[in-house]
């Protein structure tokens, strides 16, 4: 406590911390809008997917197993 009183003296300036003030000084705007971390996917993502499952069922190789990723 000592150490806080010197630096608050030396730059005078005090350390305000855990007041509403410094709470809402230091408030992270971004927390405040929600995330979907769900998302639908969009019509081209499933059908990429679609036709990568029945080339996957075609040729009988998975497409982790051609090396492609």
């Amino acid at each position: 406590m000592a150490s806080i009183k010197a630096a608050e003296e030396k730059l005078d300036h005090p350390l305000i911390m855990g007041t509403d003030e410094s709470k809402a000084y230091w408030h992270i705007v971004a927390k405040d809008t929600p995330y979907d971390y769900h998302p639908e996917l969009d019509a081209d993502v499933k059908t990429t997917w679609k036709n990568i499952n029945k080339a996957e069922d075609d040729l009988g190789v998975k497409f982790e197993d051609a090396n492609l990723l």
